[in-house]
């Protein structure tokens, strides 16, 4: 058994906030993720040839001050630039791709990937995190995958994982389409919540992208709840026609098709605070499902988390 003083599970935006937070206080964190790169939902697939697209978060705001600096330091390092339309609007991505932002904040911190947690309990006082090949001990241990996942590792009868029940995510199917022949159209070609696609966006217009031609289309929550348990091949070419007809272009001239099913994309009821704790002080909960479906709000419960663990060794006023 391996003893951390904190455990981090999730390297999504959350994760990262809470770990660089705490690594500011002189608190050592490590970061368990399951996947195989950092970053979470704010992720990019690179094809065997070298296609590019950004199949998660398609950009992101910063209005909240912290996150504002953290955001132009990331910029200085040339990790992070503004998408322009020639609206003045910011559409912030990473650079070169939108992984490059959560991997630049990374930097420094302990995160370990491919690690699978299996479950976690209460011994008299600390947490026992067991994986597919170890197990862990751990003073605090932070939760910051999808809600509806978490109930699967505290158990179904924890106090929490009831008030969990109360948030509510829906899924999104993302389509992948890099196509032959020099194609151009608008950054963006449509936004309209009554749509079966709901995004498509010229990836290779992003800053930075070497790759061309790359485009990433997004289905609704119905659509996409409709069909998320369909074969991938049969979606794919559902949304390729979809895609085609909407751009004009041609479904021959496609080069490369991909299709990616996120089971828990967005928060429809989110929870309305920013963080959960148990009556422990010593079991946290946070994720973009605390406040809103955005990355700043991941980044915000992440913060919380982070400063009330701070806060545990302050003496009360």
């Amino acid at each position: 058994m391996t003893d951390i003083h904190t455990i981090i599970i999730g390297s999504g935006m959350t994760g990262l906030s809470c770990g660089l937070r705490l690594a500011e206080a002189g608190i050592k964190a490590t970061i368990f993720d399951k996947g195989r790169s950092i970053g979470g939902r704010m992720a990019t697939r690179v094809s065997p040839e070298g296609f590019e697209f950004d199949h998660g978060a398609q950009y992101f705001k910063a209005k909240d001050d912290d996150f504002q600096r953290v955001v132009e330091e990331v910029r200085c390092a040339d990790a992070v630039s503004n998408w322009g339309d020639g609206s003045g609007d910011q559409h912030l991505v990473g650079t070169p791709r939108m992984n490059s932002f959560p991997a630049k904040l990374g930097e420094g911190l302990s995160v370990r990937q491919g690690i699978n947690i299996t479950q976690i309990y209460r011994d008299e006082d600390s947490w026992s995190v067991h994986t597919d090949d170890d197990v862990f001990d751990a003073e605090n241990v932070v939760i910051t995958i999808p809600a509806p996942q978490i109930p699967a590792l505290i158990g179904m009868g924890h106090p929490l994982s009831e008030r969990l029940s109360a948030v509510k995510m829906t899924p999104c199917i993302t389509l992948m389409a890099a196509f032959s022949g020099g194609q151009s159209a608008d950054r963006r070609d449509i936004g309209l919540s009554d749509e079966d696609l709901v995004w498509i966006a010229n990836n290779s217009s992003k800053p930075g992208r070497t790759a061309s031609d790359c485009w990433v289309a997004q289905a609704s929550p119905l659509w996409s709840e409709a069909r998320i348990d369909l074969p991938v091949k049969e979606t794919g070419k559902e949304m390729l026609s979809m895609l085609c007809s909407k751009i004009g272009f041609d479904p021959l001239d496609v080069k490369y098709v991909e299709v990616h099913r996120w089971k828990y994309a967005n928060v429809s009821e989110p929870l309305g605070e920013p963080l959960l704790k148990d009556l422990t002080n010593s079991l946290f909960l946070g994720g973009d499902w605390c406040l809103a479906p955005r990355v700043e709000a991941a980044w915000l419960s992440g913060r919380a988390i982070a400063l009330a663990i701070i806060n545990k060794g302050c003496p009360e006023v």
